[in-house]
């Protein structure tokens, strides 16, 4: 397994320069953003085994023994378990493992479909290691292979626009997207009952078609200020002194009616000034802080006592 060894430069906050399903608001305590804490482990689902608990749809194998699955000249072998291991990574940049074990549910099952996914060429793990507090973990990326795979066995009458990622990030950002997953998964134990995220839109994806649409907008005639307007009120995004402000993770969570909304999560760091967050906040982000993400064999990626600090 290849290892990393970086100073940590989490992600610092980012004010970057057909309507969407309407959003949630955030929690207030006190006039103050409420940041809630992460917890120290991912808890896995109640499942029955059932189509119903899967969070994806593909025209992959979705039985307990292996199948073969032809994809651009390379033949993969591949059972519902691993499917679901790889989709689960793949709605993100890199994940910590230890969080993908414990949402598997089943550890033994799990480590021996991340050894058949690694010797097939569709998942990747490393060790990183923090310079700065020497905290350890192992994180899980999915591969381009993986990545292609998983972007075109889409079932068409399904499918949610679920983006899927490959290849590693910045080492200086590991820690941080690698906390993502547990952001998420700890929204989702916030829902109402019979709720579901039915897709995870991390900022990649919403800048990505945010700044393709103002490009647009610009070519069109627009002036600068009635474009940024109209991206923003599209994609449901804050204006800020004319800077779109993007969440880091935004759920779109389908309810038993039938409808849709969206929730849009912020994870907070010990890099973030009240500024930030004032902005965070205004723009109606659900965020989290504190202790997150990882520490299998080290400490917290996070002081956990710098949220705190920030709101005195």
């Amino acid at each position: 397994m290849a290892r990393w060894d970086f100073d940590d430069e989490a992600r610092s906050p980012r004010n970057t320069t057909s309507g969407g399903p309407a959003r949630g608001e955030t929690v207030w305590r006190d006039g103050e953003p409420h940041i809630s804490p992460l917890p120290d482990r991912v808890e896995p689902r109640a499942r029955d085994g059932s189509d119903k608990d899967r969070d994806h749809a593909l025209t992959l194998p979705v039985g307990p023994d292996r199948e073969l699955v032809q994809h651009d000249g390379r033949a993969y072998r591949l059972r519902g378990s691993e499917v679901d291991l790889l989709e689960r990574a793949g709605r993100f940049r890199v994940t910590f493992t230890e969080d993908l074990k414990r949402a598997a549910g089943d550890d033994a099952r799990f480590r021996e479909d991340l050894r058949s996914l690694q010797r097939q060429g569709l998942i990747d793990e490393r060790t990183v290691t923090r310079f700065r507090d020497r905290a350890v973990a192992d994180v899980v990326s999915v591969t381009r292979a993986g990545r292609a795979v998983l972007s075109q066995h889409r079932d068409p009458g399904r499918d949610a626009g679920q983006a899927y990622y490959g290849g590693w990030v910045k080492p200086s950002e590991v820690w941080h997207d690698a906390s993502l997953f547990r952001m998420v998964r700890q929204a989702e134990t916030e829902l109402d009952e019979g709720a579901r995220a039915r897709r995870v839109i991390l900022d990649d994806e919403l800048k990505a078609n945010a700044f393709r649409t103002l490009h647009d907008a610009r070519a069109m005639g627009m002036s600068d200020e009635a474009a940024h307007r109209a991206v923003a009120q599209e994609y449901s995004v804050p204006l800020e002194r004319d800077h779109f402000v993007f969440p880091d993770v935004r759920l779109e969570v389908e309810y038993p009616d039938g409808t849709t909304r969206t929730l849009d999560l912020e994870l907070v760091t010990e890099h973030y000034h009240r500024g930030h967050l004032s902005g965070k906040a205004s723009a109606g982000f659900r965020m989290f802080g504190g202790r997150s993400g990882g520490a299998t064999r080290g400490g917290s990626p996070h002081d956990p006592h710098a949220i705190g600090r920030l709101l005195r």
